[in-house]
């Protein structure tokens, strides 16, 4: 064979190794990678328009444990807890009229239908002083919670305004503009 010849066949051979040697570090990163999202699976990520807040950095894996306010703008979880399905009725105390609902995570109490983003709204049309977004409920610690969306006419649970998050418990009243409401839940 000719000095050619064999700067050829060498030139191959040190591709085909490169090569392999190339696959071989491509799975074993992968591996790595998996390994590191299966890690994170376990966390409950906050990211908030993809940035780490702590660490000002891009990416959809990257964030810190969750220790601010679920309905921020553009907020979400990433393997996150669980949440419950809860069953919830509300009587209207001066119609008599039962309204039920099945939800998970929030519902909205209001005047309008719900949005593609929301699950459940119990729309009260009848109410002139009920607001768009009136108020919502939500779970929190293992239990129902409601909060006011910043309603003109407020919002009550048994005669007492709820300037911040309530826990609700069977048997509260809301009052959401001039509608008073009868809560029970369960899961």
């Amino acid at each position: 064979m000719s000095n050619q010849g064999w700067t050829v066949l060498i030139f191959i051979l040190l591709v085909i190794v490169i090569a392999v040697a190339f696959v071989i570090y491509k799975l074993a990163a992968g591996r790595a990678d998996r390994r590191r999202e299966y890690q994170n699976q376990q966390k409950n990520i906050l990211v908030q328009n993809g940035i780490d807040v702590k660490k000002q950095m891009l990416g959809s894996g990257k964030g810190e444990y969750f220790s601010g306010n679920l309905r921020e703008y553009d907020t979400n979880y990433i393997n996150g807890p669980r949440y419950s399905t809860w069953k919830i009725s509300f009587q209207d105390m001066d119609t008599g009229r039962i309204f039920q609902y099945r939800f998970s995570r929030q519902m909205t109490i209001g005047r309008m239908p719900p949005t593609e983003k929301e699950e459940v709204c119990l729309v009260l049309e009848g109410d002139g002083k009920v607001s768009k977004r009136h108020c919502m409920i939500y779970e929190g610690e293992g239990t129902l919670c409601l909060a006011d969306q910043n309603s003109k006419n407020h919002t009550y649970v048994n005669g007492k305004k709820a300037d911040s998050p309530v826990f609700l418990h069977t048997g509260d009243v809301i009052k959401a503009g001039e509608t008073r409401l009868k809560v029970e839940f369960g899961r």
